[in-house]
């Protein structure tokens, strides 16, 4: 199926930004391109809609003790907050290891609004830079941290689920592995969408049938893929190919809900992750959206599909939350 036609004016949106192009520019090039948030908002001033995101929370920087020194995060809190400790979602922002950061709202705030939740993003530290395992080793940090602590955030560290986008999808539920291996205790849910889930092995039908769909070409995951390897035999690593975990290792992972988009390069191998943690007994909500592209879920004011998979990820996390075992959808 092609992109639906709400995708398509997005991405001709983003088209007429002029991007770069991934994989074909520079470090800095690549930084400072306009992408999909962008493009939201210019069609939401087509519409005569303001694209400034509604801040109906609370917004604080700080730090937390990393493995490198202090790690920024990011803490959102409904507003008018109350008295109660609130549940806490740790988010892990996508872009390849390489782009993203702090300031993307296209779909934290969101999840807070609608899960009532509170929200520590991670600013892990991003190749080339700082390559593999750097950023790994800050989530799992920041997901420790907040599990002890988070009652010093106003929230409650019983009540924890870990989620993220793309790379950041990746990270999230490497990070949960992580912490099962060392016997600790681990988030109770989480929410991936269109995780990165098999470095080694690029000839899975997605990969050919969106190889040109924006804004994740073949060529730039090839390209981010490159940033945050140093060596090939870290692409067998599960903390980068979590589909490499073993049967035992997955099935030590929390209730999961994962989105995947079908023209995107990172379908099949996303779809494959959650057949894996399904034959490992985790319970599994596997949710492909038709006509949907890599990145859509923060494009919820324009896109249906999007609006429709945030209510389903709020609807998770809460029963995920309480340690209820999510329904299928």
């Amino acid at each position: 199926m092609p992109l639906n036609a709400q995708a398509q004016e997005l991405l001709d949106a983003l088209a007429e930004l002029g991007p770069a192009v991934i994989g074909r520019s520079s470090l800095e090039e690549a930084r400072d391109s306009p992408g999909l948030a962008d493009a939201v908002s210019v069609i939401l001033r087509r519409r005569g809609e303001d694209p400034a995101v509604d801040a109906a929370h609370t917004d604080e920087r700080r730090t937390v003790p990393g493995p490198a020194g202090d790690v920024e995060v990011r803490v959102l809190r409904p507003s008018p907050g109350g008295a109660e400790a609130l549940p806490i979602l740790v988010y892990v922002h996508g872009g390849g290891w390489v782009l993203g950061d702090l300031d993307d709202d296209g779909i934290v705030p969101e999840l807070v609004r609608r899960a009532g939740c509170l929200a520590v993003s991670v600013g892990y530290r991003r190749a080339p830079e700082a390559p593999f395992p750097a950023s790994h080793d800050d989530v799992v940090a920041a997901l420790r941290w907040v599990l002890a602590h988070g009652d010093e955030l106003g929230g409650d560290p019983g009540r924890v689920a870990v989620g993220g986008d793309s790379a950041g999808a990746t990270m999230a539920t490497a990070a949960c592995r992580t912490l099962a291996l060392a016997g600790e205790r681990g988030p109770s849910a989480q929410l991936l969408a269109y995780p990165l889930a098999d470095l080694t092995d690029g000839d899975r039908p997605s990969r050919r049938d969106a190889a040109d769909t924006p804004p994740l070409t073949a060529t730039a995951l090839d390209w981010f893929v490159a940033q945050e390897t140093t060596e090939d035999g870290q692409r067998r690593d599960p903390r980068l190919s979590p589909l490499l975990a073993t049967h035992d290792e997955l099935a030590a992972l929390p209730p999961t809900l994962l989105f995947t988009a079908e023209q995107d390069v990172l379908r099949d191998e996303g779809e494959a992750y959650a057949r894996a943690l399904m034959d490992a007994r985790v319970h599994v909500t596997l949710s492909r959206f038709p006509g949907m592209m890599h990145g859509f879920l923060g494009c919820h004011r324009v896109l249906d599909g999007a609006d429709l998979a945030m209510t389903q990820a709020a609807a998770f996390l809460s029963a995920g939350f309480e340690g209820a075992e999510p329904a299928a959808q």
